[in-house]
């Protein structure tokens, strides 16, 4: 009769003769099988079979005790199996890494989750996630999410601390930051994993490839002031545009175009607008300003127009517009703004930030000239008759003296 104590660390153990293929009975951790008999010169064998613990790091003793015979020299035989070396580690890895962000915007938060699982035989040991993280990212962080600790990163490249994984297991981990607000594109990010030890391949790389592209958001505020507020003909009135962006990604390419068709009638256009940044271009009567614009970010345009001297009276009426999305000063929506009698007209009551609707003062009538105050004129009848009647006491006057003198 055999029987067999089954080895810590075996687990599921079965064992049976190899000739008739009979189970031996298993039991509180002991196998034993039913008892044969061997003819002189024969042999009988048994095979003990199981599953060796993954975590196992050492190959286990086997003793097996065998009784009958009856045997003259001994009645109970103990046979030991003695391991000559250690198990060989087997890990096979699947390494996956995803996208977890959508949409992706410029300037918003983004992030990846990359995923080692063990698919065994053995204990995975050693298991060391590596990521580099894309430029376009500012304050990158990859976190093990099982204790929400970040790893440790020195030039760029993030390095989490050595695990091991159960068979079957699974550990992820999540590199989270902020998309630069100048990215056109999602970037591609890219795991690297080691340990195991993998028997197919010592090293993993899996890599988050976007299926979808940047998410563009705009929000473009246009303000638009004039000065001053009342020109007289000659007068020199100065425009200025302000463009600011209040999105978390940079405008690229924002497009502002200035009509002048409500003011060219009553003033001229000097021709020196000028900008903080950006391209300006004219071509009557429209000015084009071409600029990119990064979050939180205010730039200014400015340009004069001198008033005609005949203007007096005239209104100088002007809006200002931005051809892309996301503005408070949008064009037509059914327009293209491709050539100049497509470009909305502004009137006398347009307002708000977008528009400037002002009146030139009428022009003054040329003052008299200087002097002494004008004689009287017309036949007022008082004034005659003083005269007349003053003259006449004067010629009374001389006739007396003159009879006087004769005398």
């Amino acid at each position: 009769m055999v029987t067999d104590r089954i080895p810590d660390g075996v687990d599921n153990p079965a064992m049976a003769d190899d000739t008739s293929g009979a189970s031996c009975a298993v039991a509180a951790g002991v196998a034993t099988c039913p008892a044969v008999e061997i003819p002189a010169g024969g042999t009988a064998s048994w095979t003990l079979t199981g599953t060796l613990d993954p975590a196992a790091t050492s190959t286990p003793v086997n003793t097996a005790v065998v009784t009958g015979g009856p045997d003259p020299a001994t009645s109970t035989h103990t046979a030991v199996a003695s391991p000559t070396g250690s198990p060989v580690q087997q890990a096979r890895l699947t390494v996956s890494k995803v996208l977890l962000t959508s949409p992706v915007v410029a300037g918003g938060p983004i992030s990846w989750r990359v995923s080692v699982t063990n698919d065994g035989p053995s204990r995975a040991r050693n298991v060391v996630v590596t990521d580099r993280f894309p430029q376009q990212v500012d304050h990158p962080v990859l976190t093990a999410d099982a204790d929400g600790m970040p790893c440790p990163d020195s030039g760029g490249v993030a390095t989490c601390p050595a695990i091991d994984l159960a068979v079957g297991a699974t550990a992820t981990y999540t590199l989270s930051g902020t998309l630069s607000p100048d990215a056109t594109e999602v970037p591609v990010n890219s795991a690297v994993v080691t340990g195991g030890p993998d028997p197919a391949k010592p090293t993993h790389t899996a890599v988050a490839t976007p299926t979808e592209p940047i998410t563009v958001r705009h929000d473009l505020r246009l303000a638009k002031q004039v000065s001053p507020a009342k020109p007289d003909p000659g007068d020199k009135v100065t425009y200025t545009v302000t463009a600011t962006n209040r999105a978390s990604g940079t405008y690229h390419g924002a497009v502002v175009v200035d009509d002048f068709t409500g003011i060219l009638d009553a003033a001229g256009y000097d021709g020196d607008a000028h900008a903080t940044i950006g391209r300006i271009s004219y071509s009557p009567p429209r000015l084009t300003w071409t600029l990119d614009l990064r979050p939180g970010a205010t730039e200014t345009l400015v340009y004069t127009f001198t008033v005609k001297s005949d203007a007096g009276g005239k209104r100088l009426d002007n809006r200002v517009v931005s051809l892309g999305d996301g503005s408070n000063c949008p064009a037509s929506a059914n327009r293209s703004l491709r050539s100049a009698r497509e470009v909305p007209q502004p009137s006398a009551t347009t307002g708000g930030p977008c528009a400037t609707s002002i009146a030139v003062n009428p022009s003054q009538p040329s003052p008299s000239p200087t002097g002494g105050p004008l004689p009287p004129t017309g036949s007022d009848p008082m004034p005659l008759a003083g005269l007349a009647a003053f003259a006449m006491l004067a010629a009374g006057g001389l006739l007396l003296t003159l009879r006087r003198t004769r005398r």
